[in-house]
């Protein structure tokens, strides 16, 4: 797990096109569940899976004043991401692999490149995806007419 988020972290870093590059830091570094922060977010993660479950299970019961004061005081801040989310993203992926868009021909370069189909191997094909798209670009899209 730690080699794919290393390598993850390393191509945002390295892709010239990502927005948001000062905000990370020059060196990733990984702690242990000792840490008071790993605490915090398995403590954040564990309250929100069971109102989430309390939810879907419709059994009435409320969230944790723990949770409420997280969300009431606006220290956190999150997405909930529903079935219909999920759905439309199917949906969307389906659609640009029907119009020919590089990312259904994953299977197929991995066999190329006989391969297995892992993160760090999801995260090298969108590499290749991503600068073959960049090379596609015009310089100057503002001459094209």
């Amino acid at each position: 797990m730690r080699y794919n988020a290393a390598y993850l972290y390393d191509s945002l870093i390295k892709v010239p096109e990502f927005e948001h590059w000062e905000l990370l830091a020059d060196e990733v570094s990984f702690t242990s569940r000792k840490s008071p922060r790993i605490q915090m977010a398995d403590l954040v993660a564990r309250e929100v899976m069971n109102w989430r479950r309390s939810i879907a299970l419709n059994d009435g019961t409320t969230r944790t004043a723990c949770l409420a004061s997280l969300v009431d005081h606006r220290r956190l801040y999150w997405h909930l991401y529903e079935r219909d989310y999920f759905e439309a993203r199917v949906a969307l992926v389906q659609k640009i692999v029907d119009q020919g868009h590089p990312i259904g021909t994953y299977e197929q370069w991995r066999k190329e490149q006989n391969c297995q189909d892992t993160v760090e191997n999801r995260l090298r094909f969108q590499i290749k995806i991503d600068k073959l798209a960049r090379e596609q670009r015009p310089e100057n899209p503002s001459s094209q007419t």
